[in-house]
């Protein structure tokens, strides 16, 4: 890996000597990234730094009994966290911030059906592995593990694959604390309507602390990648999404390329995961990036040579190891869910955006495939869909790029992500759900005095 690296730091070095720039015109460029300042300090921020407040208090409830006498009498407007990572202002709030650190783990288990019992404040990756220890395992994950469980669930967090649903779709039964103190159960057949504005709810009923998942038998997957144009690779998403049993691809802006990534279940011998090229070549484009950003056809032919350098990857693991990644980069994103037969012409117009005003962006474009739900807040209620999501550096300005894509989404209907970055308010959202008059029905019943509603999602919610 070294020795590659030291190859592409040569390719990229020798590109601009070719050109004959010298630093002189670097500095000059206006492409240069808008840096922006660290956030002020504060109690309380997200894993990008986007989001920030003070609040009044940051409570660490050791049991549902603690966690009842705190809504009871503690300082609201409440916010349940997770693990920080919305890029949204679903948390932020001058009463108390409520952390689930201390209820997490698996509490029980039924072989025979595959479910498991799992406590609301469990990291994802902690879950994973303690699944695969009793043979379980989750159909899908996020490409991102460090999620708590609860915090995925009230986002509709997704993994990719044209027969899987987001997270929500396999909870079969939440433990839900409401404002009141009180303890609700609620599934399929028991309080069905709090459990179908549960599984999808913005952390605005209560305060989840358990959740129940049903599983599969312990997942193995022989996971592929590899580069192709990406005008090719877009052609052929659909029939790809269709073979494999998990697929998604990257269009890799500024160089004509695309990283294809498939896992389908295998019994091949498991190999041990080395670091995958996903950190290095999100670093490698950043120096594409800075290095090139003056000159698009000099770091679209760069890129292809630095690029021609890797061929097609094989590995073969338990899923929980490669269906999520490591993030080397934090970021602020916008993610938006789309109409799958409306991919290929969004996408294209998106990475046509991108290259024709942002010569700063390097972050690959995200494609992924959801099947439809019938949760009320699903961003997949309803349709199958696509996802595309955009991502800039959190220390680099965010809003120009994603004020340029979004209307890419709206015009075909998109509905965003609810933990990632966009502008929609109840105006614009409630169309978008059948059910949304449902949803705040229910959440008005159970917080009828507005513990849980910041400003924000007054605005959301309306």
């Amino acid at each position: 890996m070294a020795k590659k690296s030291l190859t592409r730091r040569a390719l990229l070095a020798g590109g601009v000597v070719g050109a004959g720039i010298g630093s002189v015109a670097l500095l000059a460029s206006n492409a240069r990234p808008v840096k922006l300042p660290p956030p002020p300090p504060s109690g309380w921020s997200n894993w990008s730094g986007g989001q920030s407040c003070n609040p009044a208090a940051i409570a660490v409830p050791a049991d549902e009994a603690a966690l009842a006498e705190l809504l009871k009498t503690g300082k609201a407007p409440f916010r349940p966290v997770g693990s920080g990572h919305s890029f949204t202002p679903l948390v932020p709030t001058d009463g108390t911030i409520v952390a689930l650190d201390k209820l997490h783990g698996i509490v029980a288990q039924d072989d025979a059906a595959k479910t498991a019992d799992i406590r609301a404040g469990t990291r994802l990756g902690e879950m994973s592995e303690a699944l695969d220890a009793i043979g379980q395992s989750t159909e899908i994950l996020p490409d991102i593990n460090k999620q708590t469980l609860a915090g995925a669930i009230a986002t509709s967090t997704h993994g990719t694959g044209i027969a899987f649903g987001s997270l929500s779709s396999y909870v079969d039964h939440i433990r839900l604390v409401t404002a009141s103190g009180e303890t609700i159960e609620c599934g399929p057949d028991q309080e069905t309507e709090i459990f179908n504005a549960a599984r999808v709810n913005l952390g605005a009923l209560g305060v989840v602390t358990q959740i129940r998942l049903r599983n599969r038998a312990r997942l193995v997957v022989e996971r592929n990648t590899w580069f192709e144009p990406i005008d090719q690779l877009i052609d052929r998403a659909q029939n790809l999404a269709r073979q494999h049993r998990h697929f998604e691809f990257y269009a890799l802006p500024f160089t004509g390329m695309g990283l294809g990534i498939s896992n389908d279940e295998s019994t091949a011998p498991l190999v041990a995961v080395p670091p995958t090229r996903d950190t290095g070549g999100l670093e490698d484009l950043r120096d594409l990036r800075d290095w090139l950003a003056w000159a698009p056809p000099l770091r679209r032919v760069t890129a292809k040579a630095i690029i021609a350098q890797f061929g097609p990857e094989k590995l073969t693991a338990p899923a929980y190891q490669l269906l999520s990644t490591e993030r080397p980069i934090r970021f602020n994103e916008m993610e938006y869910h789309i109409p799958r037969d409306s991919l290929a012409t969004c996408l294209r117009q998106v990475i046509q955006t991108l290259e024709t005003k942002f010569p700063a962006a390097f972050f690959p474009i995200e494609a992924r495939f959801i099947k439809e739900d019938d949760i009320w807040l699903s961003p997949f209620s309803g349709r199958p869909s696509c996802s595309i999501a955009v991502h800039v550096p959190n220390d680099e300005a965010y809003q120009p790029y994603f004020a340029a894509v979004e209307p890419i989404y709206h015009a075909v209907g998109g509905r965003p992500h609810w933990g990632k970055l966009h502008t929609l308010t109840a105006k614009e959202l409630a169309p978008l759900y059948p059910h949304w008059e449902d949803f705040k029905r229910v959440r008005l019943a159970l917080d009828p005095q507005g513990k849980f509603m910041t400003p924000y999602l007054q605005r959301l919610l309306g």
